[in-house]
């Protein structure tokens, strides 16, 4: 898991900007969302990345859980959710393919988390 602090840093940036995005394109100033949802997103990433992963013993299926939940998480997308928890599905797969631990749940994880991560990123310019 050596990947995982700049993973989750990763994740962190690119969800805040995209909830920037979603919160200042048009005519609204929604300063007030976006300071909330970044709040929420980054304290969630924290929790999950710092204090949930290293918890999951079998990373395989972990990944596989992690990518399906940020699949689902795309129907609150303006909180930054798909973004984080997709990251993590892809933090804990790509550590669970190197040591050979279920691959094939590690890589349905990583693409799974993947996906959500792209259609955050397609629903913040317009959505």
């Amino acid at each position: 898991m050596a990947r995982r602090t700049p993973i989750a840093l990763a994740a962190m940036v690119l969800a805040v900007v995209l909830l920037a995005i979603g919160a200042y394109s048009g005519d609204d100033d929604d300063t007030g969302y976006f300071i909330s949802a970044s709040l929420i997103s980054i304290a969630v990433a924290i929790v999950l990345f710092w204090v949930v992963l290293p918890r999951i013993s079998r990373n395989g299926l972990g990944a596989l859980i992690l990518g399906i939940i940020a699949v689902a998480t795309i129907v609150v997308f303006w909180l930054g959710l798909p973004t984080i928890v997709g990251a993590a599905a892809i933090a804990i797969g790509l550590g669970a393919r190197e040591s050979s631990s279920e691959p094939g749940k590690a890589t349905a994880g990583i693409v799974l988390g993947a996906l959500a991560v792209v259609v955050h990123i397609v629903f913040a310019f317009v959505g």
